[in-house]
């Protein structure tokens, strides 16, 4: 979602992966990130019946890379707020 406010409203940011940057702004973009966040838990679900160890690492990983990527955001999103 902060792709489409900071790409497409306001054009401060751009979508880092050039293969799916052309549909920043429409459903099909949410909805391709919506997929594959579920197919990766499946994938993971899946995986931890054989390798619980592995799985929850990458799991943990996972999630502090996206947890970073949110703070990062929103930092974006304050420093924008700020420079108004």
């Amino acid at each position: 979602m902060l792709n489409y406010i900071l790409g497409c409203k306001q054009r401060i940011g751009v979508e880092g992966n050039h293969l799916i940057a052309q549909m920043v702004g429409q459903w099909s973009f949410i909805l391709l990130k919506f997929l594959g966040a579920i197919l990766s838990g499946l994938i993971l679900r899946i995986l931890y019946v054989h390798f619980p160890k592995i799985s929850m690492t990458a799991a943990v990983g996972i999630a502090l890379f996206y947890g970073a990527v949110l703070v990062w955001n929103s930092s974006m999103l304050i420093n924008i707020a700020l420079l108004r």
